[in-house]
């Protein structure tokens, strides 16, 4: 359990992005009941930033600002 597969990828990702100059905005959605995934997110730095609607679900959006 816990292999923090992926925390490695999604830093990974950010640091890609930040060596090519991308965007340094990202955002990502993540269901309700995916607690992992929303403290993933949250220990890289994102902040929660509204709902939305998809499928009858209502996932959490969140975003990252700036590296």
């Amino acid at each position: 359990m816990g292999h923090e597969y992926a925390t490695e990828a999604v830093t990974a990702t950010h640091h890609w992005m930040t060596m090519r100059k991308l965007s340094s905005r990202t955002a990502c959605i993540i269901h309700p009941e995916n607690v992992a995934s929303a403290r993933i997110a949250e220990k890289l730095g994102y902040r929660r930033f509204g709902e939305a609607q998809y499928r009858g679900a209502s996932p959490i959006m969140f975003e990252r600002s700036g590296y």
